[in-house]
């Protein structure tokens, strides 16, 4: 019964207490309001403005406060005063409850829930925090004091930006709680802060990105002497925790000297602590072992000051393991120092001994990486590495496909360009020095459509020199051998704006042109090829292959000097055997803006026609081809033209002289020829003089023994000047023109003697040829595939005109001699009769009579009597209509 009277009681006073608050807090709230905000706006010199302000004594109960809600202080340093120093959505100020009936209210806590704060310095050093008043008006009130004990913040965004060093700082605050006797001089300080920091950067440099941070710590705060004394300080960065100790000096000439100390730190939390150099690739890898590290800051600050920051850190019996290949590091040792004086410029990173193993090969390397700006690297490496495993293991970007067994001996330095995340640009200047062996080496590099395979051979390096010995390697069907020097080798590997030099001799036992053609099909034919000259490659090549092939052409046995640039290809001194014959000369191909240039100087030396027109698939045309045609022939080739990236020539630039000499030729089933004697057997006037069946046969296989003559070509013509063909069959003179579109303006002829019907016989006997007899003049035109023939008489009548010009002056050298008519022309010479052919007698028996024996009489010879026909005069006449109409030989025949 006595404790539910106690309980009562206390109730009543609760309910007392809370109701005389809630009266007070009504009719206190304006006064206090007003009070407040006045008091607060005499303290500040900047601008302040408030959403909404109201008296609580519940929220920091058993305290009263002060609510501000939409707080917005603005920024000092700003001319204009648009930017804002604070931001609160709720600001509370905090005060003692009897304090509303004392009328003297001091200020405990400040509270903060929501917002933004910037801390800002201008070039000169100056803050936008020195917002406080100093003069006496504000300073001599005792009703009204700030004497804080705690700072309380709740999600609020802080920046911080100091020019002057270059210094930025962006984080979210979510939870942090100072608590200490601000008032006094001398005092502790405890802190508790939770926060994420997103960016923190030192002129450039970004040391700390999207990090947890994490603080406990006791401050000891010393106002006279300006120092803040650390002590069991546990800082956490991420999954990093270290512990600091040492003091910080605030004073106008501030200073920090700090040891930091971390053990069982995970390796791959710390690299990705580090600054941007790198740290995207490390989220692809998981580590096992702890680093030991043991650091100290110490310098100067403010004023564009900066200290510096010293750290060494080991590994033992670390691991990397690269996730997507499951490629691990392991037994992974070092010994390191870093340093930095936060300039980006001034960064080191000092291997003294690192070491490790993949599954096959082990490595050691000593060396440093500084200024993480723009960095630059020096090592030394020794080992035996399997190129597949780290390949993969560094997820190199730079290479299709690499592997083999490299034991390298070397010492190397580069500069790079962090910027870049492909690999392709990662080495900007790079120097190596020592030996490398590599063998079975297999490489194909980005963009590149050649694989190289059995890559064998030993380089030594100097500075940027490599000395190859039996460098061998092949790709598709070619094979090579190479021994020379390589200037820029190892920055050409990694950088694809490098440039290479290669002074060496080459030899390849098999080399297919085919290999080095970039096909962009999936069908391979003629036209889908692009000439490719490699990218920043110079070489200067004393070449030798045993055999050289490309589509249907093979030589043998050739020697020559290349000179490749990216320009183009230039071959000297070629000398090879193809064709069963030699061929010698020079071919160069020049880049000329969006085109190639071809210039070419041939000799050619006994080859077959037969394995030329074949191997250069009959030059596109089907008059003459490799099946039609045999012999052996000796050439004299210059040509000049324009080709495009595919190779292919601009028909209307080609310029080509072609100084022909042919022996011992044959032409088997020419069609052309026989359709020459399909025509001449068409026409009844020509076909009642030639046996053209006979011609037609003996034209299916034609021999001779010499042929020469200088072909040309230029705009889309071949012109082949008049040609004599001494034939087994008959002999031809030949000229024409045939267009790259197969139009063809052919002009044949020869004597009409070759080609009369055999035995025919005259009053006088058998018809002689003395070698100036008539002759028969033949035009084709059309195109290839539809031929045309008719009878010439414009060449029949210039040879008419020729000839009667010659016989004049074969008349007028006969007068002159015979009779001394034209004695003073000197250009009328003296006759020489031409030599005649041998009188050819034959005698003819009948041995169907009987021989008159000696009784029998001798019958007079008598001439031949031709048996009288009756007159046929239609037929006679429509002979002549047909002999004026259809065929006119009257002034040839």
């Amino acid at each position: 019964m006595r404790l539910k009277k106690i309980l009562l009681v206390f109730l009543g006073v609760l309910i007392f207490l809370a109701g005389s608050i809630f009266i007070i807090g009504k009719y206190y709230n304006n006064e206090v309001k007003q009070f407040v905000f006045q008091r607060v706006n005499e303290r500040l010199n900047t601008p302040v403005s408030v959403g909404d302000m109201e008296l609580t004594l519940f929220a920091d109960f058993p305290q009263a406060s002060l609510r501000f809600s939409n707080v917005v202080i603005s920024d000092k340093l700003s001319k204009n005063q648009r930017d804002t120093l604070l931001y609160a959505d709720e600001l509370f100020l905090s005060f003692n409850f009897w304090d509303i009936w004392n009328k003297e209210y001091k200020i405990t806590r400040v509270r903060v829930n929501g917002g933004m704060f910037h801390l800002a310095y201008d070039k000169k050093g100056r803050s936008n925090l020195d917002i406080w008043k100093s003069d006496s008006t504000s300073t001599a009130r005792t009703d009204f004091r700030i004497d804080l004990n705690s700072v309380d913040i709740t999600n609020l965004f802080f920046r911080f930006t100091q020019p002057a060093n270059g210094q930025s700082m962006r984080c979210f605050v979510r939870h942090a709680d100072l608590s200490g006797n601000f008032s006094s001089q001398s005092y502790s300080l405890e802190t508790v802060l939770n926060a994420r920091m997103y960016a923190y950067s030192i002129n450039g440099v970004n040391y700390l990105d999207n990090k947890d941070i994490s603080l406990e710590t006791t401050l000891n705060i010393d106002n006279d002497r300006q120092e803040l004394a650390f002590s069991e300080v546990k800082l956490g960065i991420n999954a990093i925790n270290l512990a600091l100790n040492g003091t910080v000096n605030y004073s106008k000439n501030a200073s920090v000297d700090l040891d930091i100390s971390g053990r069982e730190i995970s390796i791959i939390e710390l690299l990705a602590s580090m600054p941007d150099f790198g740290r995207e690739k490390l989220k692809d890898y998981e580590t096992e072992g702890f680093l030991t590290i043991s650091s100290h800051l110490s310098g100067k600050l403010g004023n564009g000051r900066l200290p510096t920051y010293s750290a060494d850190f080991t590994i033992t019996d670390g691991s990397v393991l690269e996730t997507s290949n499951s490629i691990k590091l392991s037994d992974l040792n070092l010994k390191g120092h870093y340093s930095t004086g936060f300039t980006g410029t001034d960064d080191s990173l000092n291997f003294k001994d690192l070491s490790g193993k993949f599954s096959s090969g082990s490595f050691g390397l000593q060396g440093f990486i500084k200024n993480f700006t723009n960095p630059v690297l020096r090592a030394g490496v020794k080992g035996h590495i399997d190129l597949e495993q780290l390949y993969h293991f560094m997820r190199w970007k730079g290479a299709d496909t690499l592997s083999g067994q490299l034991t390298v001996d070397a010492k190397i330095a580069g500069s790079f360009q962090p910027s870049d995340t492909t690999g392709a640009q990662l080495i900007n200047r790079f120097t190596a020095s020592g030996s490398v062996i590599l063998k079975q080496g297999r490489f194909k590099l980005r963009e590149a459509r050649q694989v190289l395979e059995n890559v064998s051979g030993t380089i030594s390096l100097q500075e940027n020199l490599a000395m190859v010995k039996n460098l061998s390697f092949k790709t598709g069907n070619s094979d090579f051998r190479i021994n020379g020097i390589i200037s820029n080798l190892v920055p050409y590997i990694f950088r694809s704006n490098e440039q290479m030099n290669i002074e060496a001799a080459l030899h390849c036992n098999r080399l297919d042109l085919g290999d080095f053609i970039e096909e962009k099909s999936e069908v391979k034919n003629s036209q889908d090829f692009r000439l490719v000259f490699p990218t920043g490659v110079t070489a200067n090549l004393t070449a030798s292959v045993g055999k050289l092939n490309y589509q249907l052409f093979s030589a043998d046995q050739l020697s020559g000097r290349l000179l490749i640039t990216p320009a183009g290809l230039s071959a000297q001194n070629l000398d090879l055997k193809a064709f069963n014959g030699r061929v010698q000369g020079d071919v160069m191909i020049a880049l000329k803006n969006d085109h190639y240039e071809l210039s070419n100087k041939t000799t050619l030396t006994n080859v077959e026609l037969q394995k030329v027109f074949y191997q250069f698939g009959d030059f596109g045309q089907q008059i003459i081809t490799h099946k039609e045609l045999k012999g052996k022939s000796d050439a004299r080739i210059t040509v000049s033209a324009q080709l495009n990236n595919k190779l292919q020539v601009d028909m209307a630039s080609l310029t080509s002289t072609v100084q022909l000499k042919i022996r011992d030729g044959e032409l088997t089933n020419l069609q052309v020829l026989q359709d020459l004697a399909g025509y001449l057997k068409s026409n009844l006037a020509i076909n009642a003089m030639v046996n053209c069946n006979k011609l037609a046969e003996r034209l299916k296989k034609i021999t001779f023994s010499t042929l020469e003559n200088t072909i040309s070509i230029t705009d889309r013509k071949i012109t082949i000047p008049e040609m004599t063909i001494k034939s087994s069959a008959l002999d031809l003179n030949v000229n024409g023109i045939h267009s790259f579109d197969n139009h063809i303006d052919y002009g044949i002829n020869f004597r009409m003697a070759e080609v009369f019907r055999k035995n025919e016989v005259t009053e006088d006997g058998y018809i002689q040829d003395d070698g100036t007899g008539m002759r028969m003049f033949i035009a084709i035109s059309g195109t290839t595939d539809h031929p045309e023939f008719r009878y010439d008489k414009l060449s029949a009548a210039q040879a008419r005109k020729e000839k009667f010009l010659q016989e004049k002056e074969t008349f007028k050298s006969i007068l002159k001699q015979e009779i001394g008519l034209f004695k003073g022309d000197t250009t009328i010479k003296a006759f020489s009769a031409p030599a005649k052919a041998p009188v050819k007698f034959e005698l003819e028996f009948d041995q169907k009579k009987p021989v008159p024996t000696s009784s029998e009489p001798i019958p007079a010879v008598k001439g031949k009597e031709t048996p009288a026909k009756p007159a046929d005069t239609k037929k006679k006449k429509e002979k002549k209509e047909y002999d004026e109409k259809e065929y006119d030989l009257d002034d040839d025949i």
